[in-house]
């Protein structure tokens, strides 16, 4: 199972979002915000790359997402005994039904492995599942901190199974340290 990451308006998107103050997650979304086009593919890169990214909704409550430089992605989701590993791709799709003609929408895309499944969009994994747009996936982005956290992409296993319950990262690195002593 993999977390809801696509298909919320922005607007949606900002309603559920457990904005950290100081954070550059909320950085990020005050400039895309304020400047929808300002979000061009290096920025969405830098957004994405070598991060380890929270998000939190009401569906599926705190995600921990760390997505490498490389294309990787590494999920922690909240109930699973494993980190689900992936991969991440910036996508410069042309949406008709969304956008004026012309209009090109810069997505996020994600894909995990065969065996997982979305139970928010009912997306089976193995194949490509996009954002409807990218700045929809920035503005769910609770909490965001440069590098690999918890050290997802070395491990199998989560540090501990994540609740649901809203949290911060500040809060999870605390108990990941005192798991470790």
């Amino acid at each position: 199972m993999y977390g809801l990451r696509f298909a919320l308006a922005a607007i949606t998107a900002l309603a559920l979002c457990a904005c950290q103050e100081g954070t550059q997650a909320g950085t990020y979304k005050d400039s895309v915000n304020r400047d929808p086009s300002s979000l061009t593919v290096a920025k969405l890169r830098e957004i994405v790359s070598d991060r380890t990214n929270m998000f939190y909704g009401s569906s599926h409550g705190t995600q921990i997402e760390y997505t490498s430089a490389d294309g990787r992605a590494y999920l922690w989701y909240p109930g699973n005994n494993v980190v689900l590993p992936g991969f991440w791709k910036i996508d410069e799709a042309y949406q008709s039904f969304h956008r004026p003609q012309g209009i090109t929408v810069l997505s996020i895309c994600f894909r995990y492995g065969a065996n997982t499944y979305n139970p928010a969009t009912g997306h089976q994994g193995a194949s490509w599942e996009c954002s409807s747009s990218a700045i929809a996936y920035v503005s769910r982005i609770a909490d965001s901190k440069q590098g690999d956290l918890f050290g997802l992409s070395q491990r199998q296993t989560p540090p501990f199974v994540l609740s649901p319950a809203r949290t911060t990262l500040e809060d999870l690195s605390r108990r990941v340290g005192s798991a470790r002593q």
